[in-house]
């Protein structure tokens, strides 16, 4: 085997990934090869493989920080132990909606589909004053300034706006934008917290107006809004429109997802639309979700509202979501593109998988359900 192919089993040995017969490939090396006296590779790489072996096959590994894979008729579940992946967190649920067995990817081929790895994003924004003045945001502790005027700080991945903007006589308008594989937290002069996801933006007036705070939503962000009885807030999305006093929810308003999600944890919102006609505006409470596909609205109860805002606390989090849903999460993250060779998977992927790590991890444990991925640069094309 070669080095890689070696990295990538002992790996997948110490999450517990390994299938029976790579386990009997990666133990059968470790007592033939390993211990030889004529071992080839450098002592650089018997140190590196040996503080993997540590903590992979060694009798007195404890089995309770690996992953268990357990195959019943109709589901797979999987759990881990943060202690040594800190890649899965609780269990991710994979529905199988047939019992057809797929042939397992031999090890020459999952080497080669995974020696072209992605880096998980990280926090960084664009801030755009008046269309003129352009600031990176990347994190850091740095006072931004545009002369002597203090316009805001960065401190732990976020931007606070100085508060003098909302006492200023002239208008400033204001876009905050991430990219892919970026996000970003605002707190606006009024004290609203908002987290905005990869590909997202908000646009908006500083100081606001007299007798109202408007946001407008490109993507997805999380919110929340300082309350003021005097003075609500709006969060504008094309043509869908949340209105609060002050509250905290979800709103997912991708073009490229199929539905519009608002989604309230606490306090209460009220939505309207333009795209249904006549439509009267819908009032919900919290654990509410209201979904608008194209010119259709219905308020639903969530039990996992507090899913919904996982990807701010550095999560991917699925609730029954088919393999488009789940590429279009990692596509924003990991900035990449993804083709599909075959689109005829019925999976459902359930549960919570990190944000920080490479994508072949998180690759890795979706695989458990039968689809495979190949990775080709900033390309993924699942097989």
């Amino acid at each position: 085997m070669t080095k890689q192919e070696v990295e990538l089993l002992l790996k997948k040995y110490r999450l517990g990934l390994c299938s029976d017969e790579e386990k009997k490939i990666i133990e059968d090396w470790y007592q033939k090869e390993y211990n030889a006296s004529n071992f080839l590779w450098d002592k650089q790489d018997k140190e590196k493989f040996k503080q993997l072996l540590d903590s992979s096959i060694f009798p007195d590994i404890d089995e309770r920080n690996a992953i268990k894979v357990h195959r019943r008729p109709v589901y797979q579940y999987f759990t881990a132990a943060a202690a040594i992946t800190g890649l899965i967190v609780g269990c991710i649920f994979l529905w199988r909606n047939h019992n057809e067995n797929k042939k397992d990817w031999n090890l020459e081929s999952q080497a080669v589909r995974y020696q072209n790895d992605v880096d998980p994003g990280k926090a960084g924004a664009t801030w755009i004053i008046n269309n003129d003045k352009s600031y990176t945001l990347e994190g850091n502790t740095d006072m931004i300034k545009n002369g002597s005027n203090n316009l805001g700080k960065q401190n732990n991945n976020e931007l606070i706006i100085d508060s003098a903007f909302a006492n200023r006589n002239t208008s400033f308008e204001n876009t905050i934008s991430t990219g892919n594989a970026q996000q970003y937290k605002v707190v606006l002069t009024d004290g609203t917290k908002i987290w905005i996801n990869a590909a997202s933006s908000i646009h908006f007036k500083m100081p606001f107006d007299k007798n109202k705070r408007e946001i407008f939503l490109s993507g997805e962000a999380y919110f929340e809004v300082a309350h003021n009885d005097e003075k609500p807030f709006f969060v504008i999305s094309d043509k869908d429109t949340i209105s609060v006093l002050g509250t905290h929810f979800n709103i997912n308003a991708y073009n490229d997802e199929p539905n519009y999600v608002a989604t309230l944890l606490e306090g209460k919102i009220k939505y309207s639309t333009a795209y249904i006609h006549n439509s009267n505006p819908y009032i919900l409470s919290p654990n509410e979700q209201i979904i608008r596909k194209e010119h259709s609205a219905l308020i639903e109860p969530t039990d996992d509202a507090e899913n919904k805002t996982a990807w701010k606390d550095g999560f991917f989090s699925f609730s029954n979501d088919d393999i488009h849903t789940v590429m279009r999460q990692l596509a924003r993250w990991y900035n990449i593109q993804v083709d599909y060779e075959n689109t005829n998977y019925k999976e459902k992927f359930y549960g919570d998988l990190r944000k920080d790590a490479p994508l072949s991890s998180i690759l890795s444990v979706l695989e458990k359900s039968g689809v495979k991925f190949l990775i080709q640069g900033t390309k993924v094309t699942v097989l």
